[in-house]
Order: C-alpha cells, then structure tokens, then sequence
C-alpha cells in the first residue's frame, strides 16, 4: 500500500511538470503584453491579453487591460465598453494589476468605463461610472480633479450636442482618400496645397498634393525627398505652400524640422534651431500668414504643463528668435497642441484643458489690441466629438476647413474632409424658387415683382422680377422669417409668409405651384391722393447731406401699411424697396447719391386708395482728398472692430447631424489575386480555384457583375451580343480585369474585334472624356510611356478622343520606348476600383435584380445608381432613393410600390411600410447567407464572435440548441421571433452580421495578398489551404493554419515565425505567441497520458499480487 501511495504521489508530481510549463509560458505571453502597454502600444498588447484570457476566461484584470487596448484603438472603442463593465463587478482595491497572478481589477477601473462611455456618447452612464469612482477612489492615488473635470466634459457634451454646428461635410475623392487611413492634413494659407498623412501597410507616409482647376492633383509622396524612410510628419505649410515644418520623433524626444520648396523639389529637412527644438518634446506648429513668426508646441521648463503653445519670431531664412508662451488664457495644465493662424489673426488649436466635451477638442481664439488672447470658444459640434479632435486645417478666416476622421460613409478609416462651416458671420443661403404670374382677364400679362421683406421689422431685402416669359423666380436668403409680398399694376397684392431655416430647406425651397395674382374688379376706381392729401405724412420735404452716406428720414402712416420707394435721379429710377411698416412712426434708410433725387413714397388704404408723397434728397460730393481720408478711417474702423469682436461668435444650430455611428469597412479588393489560381503546380498540387479566392468575396463579384451590365448597354453588333450570353459564374470571372481578359482572348470565335474591346475598355475608363483618359494613363503608368504622356500636347497632334489617343499610340509603336502592351496594362489597371462595403452588399443584390426587370424611366434611373457610392447601404436606402427619384426621372411612386411588390413577391396593395419592412426581413436573410456560406453552425459562430449586448447574451445563454439548428433560414427565423418578444433589435442582428461579412472580407484580402506576393515555402503551404472548406473565417485563424501546415513541411517553430512576420509584419505581435500555449499545452497532454500508462501498470500488478 505504501508503494502504491509513493507513486500516486510520483505520478501527480509528473503530472504537475508541464502546468508549470504552461503556466511559465502564459507568464512569458503577460510580460510581453505588459511591456507593450508599458510603451503604449495597445496594438500590439491586445491580441496578446486576448490569448490570455482564453487561456483564463473570468479573470478580470485581464478585461480590464483589454478594455484599455480597445479603448485606445480609434476603431475598436465601441467594444472596450463590455469589457471594462465585466471587470468592474469584481474590483479590488489591494489589486496588483502588473502581476501575472492578479485575476481582480483595480477601482479606477470605473473611470476607464466612464471613459469608455463617454467616447460612445453614452453620457448619463459616463457620470454615472465616474460618479462611482469618487465614492471609492483613494485621494493619495488618484486625481480627484481629473474625474470631476470628465464629468464636467459631459455636462459640455450634452450642451453642445443639443445646438449643433452648421455645416456642410465632402469626401475628398480617391485621389486623396483610399482604404488606408489617410490623417493630419495640412493646409497652406491659399488653400492651394495641402500635405498628409497615409498610413500605408508597412509605414507612415508623408505625402503633398495641389489644388488644380479640377481638384486636387495626384498626392506626391515626399518621406523620402525630405531625407527620412519613415515616421516623419508634415505639421504646417506656410501661406504660399513653399515651406514646411515637419515633425519627427528622434528617438522618442520629437523634434521639429524645416524643409524648403526649391525648383519644385522638397529640400532635404534640417533641424530647427535650439530656440525651437530641444531636448524636451515639441510636436507641432504653423506659420502666421505673413510668415515672420511660428507658433508651436512644446513641453519644456516654464510652462503652465504639458504641451504649451509658443511663438517665435523669425529672424532670417530658417533661423528664429527665443520663443514666448502664449500665456494661461490659451495654455493650461494638461496639452494644446495643433496651432493654425488665419488671416484674420484667429488662432485654431486643440486642447484638452479647456470646456471641453471630451477628450481634445479644438478652440479658437483672437488676439486683442493689447497682445492678450480672448477666452478661448469651443467650436462646437459635430466639429468637436466626446472624442479626441485634432488636426482642424482652417481656411478662408474659418468659413471652411480640412478634417482627417473616421466615418462609415468614407472610403476606409481615417479620410479627409472638407467641411463649409456656417455662423453668424457665414450664414447658410438658403435658395428660394417658385413661379408667379399676372394675367388679366382679357389674356394681357402684366409684370409681377416678388418683395422680399424682414417678418420682424418689415425691412425690404430684395425685389425681383418674375421672369417675364416664364414666370419664373429665384432668390436667396439666410435662416429667418420673411413675408413675400407679389404684386403687379392692377392686381391684388399677396402676401406669402416664408419660414427658411428647417433641415428639409437645406436643398432648396420651392414654393410650388404657380401663383397668380388677382386682377383688380372692372369698374372699381380708386382715388389718387397726393401730398398732403395722403396719409403719409412728412416731417421735411427735402434734405441735404454727404454723397455716400445715408440718413434717415421720418415717416408717419397708416400701421401695417406696405409702402413702395422709388428713387429717381435726371428723370430716371433708379432704385425701388418695399418696407411694411409695423407702426405709425417709422424711419426711412435712404442712401443718398451725388446730385439730386426725388424720392416717391407710395402705399394703399384699405380700401385700395393710392396715397403717395415725394421727397427731395440732394447729395453734395466731397472732395477726393476727403474721400481717401473717410475711407481710410472706415477701413481701420472696420480692423478694429473686426478685431473686438474675433472669437466670439455664436454658432447657429446645425440643421443635421453628418454622421453616423454604425460601423463599416469598405475593404480594396485585390485585383490580380486570381490570376495565378485555377492552374497545377509542377508537383501535381493543386492550386487554390479562383472561387475559393473571389467567389466568396461578395463585394468584388457584384461590382464585376454591374459593370458587365454597363457594358451590355454601351457595346454593339458582336460584342454586345456576347455580353449578353457571358455567364459569370460558368466562366469564372471575378472581376473587372478577368472579364476583359475573357472578351480578348474570345474575340475571334465570337465576332467581334480586339480593337471594339480596346475601344469599350477606353470608355469604361474615361466615360468619354479625353483628359480623364490621359489622367488615368498617367496614374497607372511609369517610364517612357508615363513621361511621353506627361507631355503630350493633343491640341498640336490633332487628338480629341480617347479613341483617337489609342490610335496615335499604336502609330508610334516602338519609336518612343514604349508598346501597346504597355498602354493595355496600363488601362487595366485604370479599370480597377474596389469592391463594396459589405453593408452595401444586399443593396447591390437587389441593384442587380431590378435592372434585369425594369424598364422604361425606372430602368434609366436604375442605372444611375451606384451601390459603392456609400449612400446605398441598404435595399430600404435603394428603394427611398428611387421614390425620390421619380419626378426628376418621369416616373410615379406608384410605380416603385409595384416594382418592390414584385421583387418580394407580394401584392402592392399591402402597403408601402408592409413592403420595405419586408424588404428588409429579406435583407437579413441575404446577409445571412453570404455571412455563413450556407453553413448554419458557422454562422452561429461568426455571430457570437461579433455580437454584444443583448444579442451575444441570448446567443450564449442558447448556444448548444442555435449551433445545431439545420439551416440558416431556421437560425434567421428564430431571431425574429426572439426580436419580436423584445430579448433584442434585429437591427443588432443586421450589424452584426455586416461585422462578421467584414471579418470574412479581411480574411479574404490577406488570403488573396498572400497568394499574389508569396514564394517557396509559404507559397507551397498556401496550396494546401481552402478558406470554405477549412473554415477559416478570420487572420488569426488564417495565420493559425499556415503556421501549422508549414511545421508539416519541416520548418522550426522559429523559421516558421519568422516567415510569417516577414510576409505579415501588422500580425507580428500574433505571430509571435504561436507555438507558445500550443507547446505547453502539448506537453500538459503528454505527460497525462504517461501518468495514466503508469498508474494503469500500477494497478495491473496490484491485482496481479491479489
């Protein structure tokens, strides 16, 4: 027995070996995630926490760590919120939070939550959390000022919010913008050049594009004209765009330097003096618009804390003066960072110290007579967010800016925008039309005038003719109440209130239908009354004053009379106004021109009596010495009020809000991934078909598919009828390169020539226009083909269509160093554009299927609509769009209620409401299916990874019974009936589904890089790999299967990550933790299985004894 004991004993003291193992292991994986959040690198931390947290699934400071990541990721912030709220039921205040031990999390926990809320504009619970904190939070550690200041931000955020800014926000196009995230743009004075950032795959680079009569110009990048190969970063351009300051992180002190445009080259940059860069941090800077000082940034000694604002005056060429701060109405204790300058004096900066709504946000403030700064104004938003806001790029005194952020509607993550920015200063136009005529009852039209008068005061703004043919009237007026007052000779006046101002008015306000004014009854006569015979009564009959001046001249009439001025000058008139005059007493605003005037005052009675009164008005001239003198006084008045009154503006509310919250990737497919699949190694091994690449990549094989259709319309003869009879799927192509490479290879058996591909290929590219041709030549070429284009003059060659273009190429042939070889490749790679956004998928489904069964008007507008465009993300958006459509197109509503009944099957008498929300039960069921390939439990699965809240609740709490259902349909059908008893939206399952399609995509694009780029061995590994089949629907698990395929094929653990960091760099910090827990795991089984091999041989001789 006492044998039997000892080896018990031995065998739980092996077994104990390799948890050891693992547990040193997962400890080496925490010190590594530590060392990362230690240098702020949660990119790099997170995945690492993540594997831990597998490894222990409830422990809290774990989630607590990941909830920080997430929260420092620009993209992720939304999903740091479950994570914090789980770790923050079980806090303690004794937590060692670095320990590998620790499974508690430390009370300010509730702060980052707070946080995190707040980011998400969850305000009332973000006050709540940091409320929380305070109650427990020990004063010796942490700054109680600090979390009153965040409640505070909310309490700004939620004030801020409920008046929005007015403004207008447009996406720069594809030039400037791509799926990439493109940060920090830079602004010169003029508006005309303007550098940034791209965060390209392996690097940070710095780029310069110019502003040109279509746009801007192709970006330039200059990382390595500047003399650096990475991490240098533009900060400011002076006002004519020929000097730049730039910021660089030298060793982690950051410094500042300067870099001149000389012959159009970007010079080498040289460090700025000591004055401005020294051995603490300065990271940013502008010129002032004359360009003899710059402000910048910097956290040295003498500060107010953190990063403060300075100014330095130049002294010559690149050298600068000892800088002064800018003092504590603009600095304080925590950072300002990004300073601009306008003309007019205005600074711009962000700042996290002042009324903030959360995080940075950006301010303005002016510069008084005395050299000191007014309070600094929050600009308000949407401009600011609960968000970190920096890099605003102001133009024109403010009226506009350039604007780096994140939005679903962009073409990927970080884009530009520019933005109009609406005030009191720069009020929006609202455009006012509508149709007005005045016709007798004999036929006769008379002119009609619409008088466009103030509601409040009755002062005339504006008085139009109607169009004398037409009838036809425009005008434009800012946000307020006005009474349109139409009238002609002879007719009834009408008076239109107009109320401009509501969200709907911002795309024109149309009046509708044609007014008509009503004659005057036959044989009703009116009296004449003149002088003093009328009830206008006059103080003064005639006036003297200064040309060029007004004065105001006192009238008394009847109360709510219209009155009408004429002012005539030799005989002639020369100016009318209407004024409705509110009371008895009112005075007149005449300006007054050289010479004499007769002004002629008029009005009607209630009984429809003309009274009328005349004034004399003569304007003496002064002398042009005078003038000069009185012009110059006004100018400076004009300064120093302008000066007074900088900053303190108050921004009129936004009519909407330009964002949306929702989440989307639009993902840039990859072009010539399939061209190298569907073929047979040497070996015998096949390679990866193309459907396994690009069928299952929704949003490419769509865009492929609308533009096929496209062709259809714009080929003929031969080419248009094998358009018609190509079939996709049967031929395998998935996109728009594959597809024309078919249409040539097919040529001569199918009729038609090359030469009509070429063609068609050519106006695909240019929609017809020459110099977007030649542009787009440009862009995708390079050597002697790039430059000869470069500088080929058409209007001497006689070339004026992208046909002829094509035709002068092929006459070269080989005469200027290039072939049309060349010229094809080139166009090929013009075609190219990337898929759609997953969101948008459905909504080019449904695209595709109405254009196959409308016709007539609808088909025309049908066409017209781009799915990639970002407006149509979902059936229920393509449907609005045409019931917007129908008037502009020359159909009804009616006529889309029957088309949408159609394509679902139903009858339109159902209902417009019934039908979309049909169509967007539908919806779901087409996401669903391309999110889970037709695999039921792998689409419970994507689900539960992606879902949160009540949803992923539901999906846990149900798992074992969802992950068996039989069908997708089956797990659809069983969400809506659990949506409809209230457990969640649908619209959650909707977004969730979007999220896992995304996932999919990405795992599709670096599959597909891969299969482009790779070489023995990691090429060989890729050919034994199927995305459906393997089921491998993420990086990670991509990554995953290729590390474990290429340890088959006889490569070390070290080789084999070392390959995959090569080919991978961004997954790096995932790469690096595979073969760790799987080792320790692997020796946790074996030394099991050989404690179990040696208790059985125990007991075997136990019984063999008995």
């Amino acid at each position: 027995m006492k044998r039997l004991l000892f080896s018990a004993a031995f065998l739980l003291l092996i077994a104990s070996l390799p948890m050891k193992a693992q547990r040193d292991t997962l400890r080496r994986v925490f010190l590594n995630a530590e060392s990362w959040m230690l240098y702020e690198e949660y990119k790099e931390a997170l995945p690492l926490y993540r594997k831990l947290l597998s490894a222990d699934p409830g422990n809290s400071n774990l989630k607590y760590k990941i909830g920080i990541c997430l929260l420092n990721d620009p993209y992720q912030k939304d999903k740091a919120i479950n994570y914090l709220r789980e770790a923050s039921q079980n806090i303690n205040p004794d937590c060692k939070e670095n320990s590998f031990k620790e499974r508690t999390a430390p009370p300010d926990v509730l702060y980052y939550l707070g946080d995190a809320y707040l980011v998400n504009q969850l305000l009332d619970q973000a006050v709540a959390s940091y409320e929380s904190f305070l109650k427990i939070m020990d004063e010796a550690i942490y700054d109680e000022e600090l979390v009153l200041d965040q409640i505070e931000a909310c309490k700004h955020a939620q004030e801020l919010i409920g008046k929005p800014v007015d403004l207008d926000l447009f996406l720069l196009d594809t030039l400037i913008n791509s799926r990439y995230a493109e940060l920090n743009p830079v602004v010169s004075g003029d508006g005309q050049t303007m550098a940034f950032i791209k965060e390209l795959p392996f690097y940070d680079g710095a780029f310069i594009t110019r502003k040109q009569a279509d746009g801007w110009s192709y970006p330039q990048a200059i990382t390595s004209a500047l003399g650096f190969d990475e991490g240098v970063y533009p900060v400011a351009l002076s006002h004519d765009g020929t000097e730049m300051i730039l910021y660089y992180n030298d060793e982690y002190i950051g410094n500042l330097y300067y870099s001149r445009l000389k012959e159009g080259i970007w010079q080498k940059a040289r460090k700025m003096g000591e004055n401005i860069s020294t051995k603490y941090w300065e990271s940013n800077a502008c010129f002032s618009p004359d360009g003899k000082y710059i402000y910048f940034t910097s956290n040295r000694k003498g500060g107010y804390g953190g990063l403060d604002i300075y100014r330095s005056k130049r002294l010559d060429g690149d050298k600068w003066g000892s800088p002064e701060n800018l003092g504590p109405t603009i600095n304080t204790q925590y950072n300002e960072e990004t300073p601009a300058i306008t003309e007019d004096g205005t600074l711009y900066f962000s700042s996290y110290g002042h009324s903030n709504m959360g995080g940075y946000d950006v301010f303005r403030s002016s510069q008084n007579e005395d050299g000191s700064w007014t309070t600094p104004v929050n600009m308000g938003y949407p401009i600011n967010t609960t968000d970190d806001d920096m890099s605003f790029a102001p133009i024109s005194n403010g009226k506009g800016a350039y604007y780096s952020v994140y939005s679903s509607k962009g073409l990927g993550r970080h884009d530009i925008y520019y933005m109009d920015i609406y005030s009191e200063d720069n009020p929006r136009m609202y455009a006012v039309s509508g149709n007005l005529s005045a016709r007798d009852r004999d036929g006769t039209s008379a002119d009609a005038w619409v008088n466009v008068l103030e509601a409040d005061d009755g002062d005339t703004l504006l008085r139009l003719p109607a169009d004398p043919k037409s009838g036809d009237f425009i005008f434009s007026v800012k946000k307020g109440d006005y009474a349109l007052h139409m009238a002609a000779e002879g007719f009834e006046t009408l008076v239109v209130p107009l109320e401009v101002g509501s969200p709907e008015d911002k795309n024109g306000i149309s009046l509708g239908g044609n007014i008509t004014l009503t004659p005057l009854e036959a044989g009703e006569e009116h009296l004449v009354l003149e002088g003093d015979e009328s009830i206008i009564r006059l103080r003064e009959n005639s006036y003297v004053a200064k040309a060029g001046e007004s004065i105001k001249v006192p009238v008394r009439v009847e109360k709510g009379s219209e009155l009408l001025i004429r002012t005539y000058k030799d005989g002639v008139l020369i100016d009318t106004d209407t004024i409705l005059a509110r009371k008895r007493r009112i005075n007149l605003d005449l300006e007054v021109h050289p010479g004499e005037q007769l002004i002629e005052i008029e009005t009607r009675d209630k009984a429809g009596n003309i009274h009328r009164n005349t004034l004399k008005l003569k304007g003496e001239t002064i002398s042009e010495e005078s003038r000069r003198d009185k012009a110059e006084t006004a100018r400076d008045k004009e300064a120093s009020d302008a000066g007074s009154s900088a900053g303190k503006e108050d921004p009129r509310k936004a009519i909407a809000d330009n964002s949306d919250p929702s989440t989307e990737i639009q993902a840039d497919r990859n072009k010539e991934a399939v061209e190298t699949a569907g073929v047979n190694r040497s070996d015998g091994t096949e390679i990866l078909q193309p459907e396994e690449v690009l069928s299952r990549h929704p949003g490419e094989e769509l865009t492929t598919k609308l533009m096929l259709m496209d062709l259809r319309d714009e080929a003929r003869g031969k080419l248009k009828q094998a358009l018609d009879e190509l079939d996709l799927e049967k031929e395998g192509i998935h996109s728009g390169r594959a597809l024309f490479e078919h249409l040539y290879q097919h040529a001569e058996e199918k009729g038609y020539s090359t030469r009509e591909v070429t063609d068609l290929l050519a106006g695909v590219i240019s929609g017809g226009n020459l110099e977007a041709f030649i542009e787009a030549l440009i862009k995708h070429s390079d050597g002697a083909l790039h430059d000869y284009l470069l500088e080929l003059d058409t209007k001497a060659l006689g070339i004026d269509s992208p046909k002829a273009l094509l035709l002068h190429l092929q006459e070269l042939g080989d005469s200027k160093g290039f072939n049309m070889e060349q010229v094809w490749d080139a166009m090929i790679e013009a075609l190219y554009k990337p898929g759609m956004p997953a969101s948008a998928v459905p909504a080019a489904l449904t695209l595709i299927d109405l254009r196959q069964s409308a016709d007539g008007p609808l088909l025309e507008a049908l066409k017209d609509l781009d799915p990639t465009s970002g407006d149509l993300l979902s059936s229920r958006a393509l449907f609005e769009k045409l019931y917007e459509l129908a008037g502009e197109y020359g159909y009804t509503e009616e006529d889309v209620d029957r088309l949408l009944a159609a394509q679902l099957g139903m009858d339109a008498s159902a209902g417009r409401e019934a039908l979309l929300a049909a169509l967007e039960k539908e919806e779901i069921r087409t996401l669903a299916e391309l999110a889970g390939g037709g695999d039921p439990a792998l689409l419970f699965r994507k689900l539960l990874e992606q879902a949160d809240g009540a949803l992923s609740d539901f999906l846990t709490e149900k798992g074992e019974d969802l992950e068996k259902l039989g069908s997708i349909a089956e797990l659809v059908r069983l969400l809506e009936l659990e949506a409809a008893k209230g457990r969640f939206d649908m619209q959650d399952v909707r977004d969730t589904l979007v999220r896992a399609m995304e996932n999919r995509l990405a795992v599709e694009d670096l599959f597909a890089h891969l299969l482009e780029v790779a070489e023995p061995p990691l090429s060989k590994a890729l050919e034994k790999i199927a995305l459906r089949r393997d089921r491998i629907y993420g990086p990670e698990a991509l990554i995953t299967r290729i590390y474990e395929i290429l340890l088959k094929m006889g490569l070390s653990d070290e080789e084999a990550r070392n390959l995959l960091s090569e080919y991978m760099p961004g997954h790096k910090a995932f790469i690096d933790t595979l073969g760790q827990i799987e080792f320790a795991t692997g020796l946790l089984l074996a030394a099991a299985g050989i404690g179990l091999l040696i208790l059985i041989i125990l007991l075997v001789r136990r019984r063999k004894k008995e």
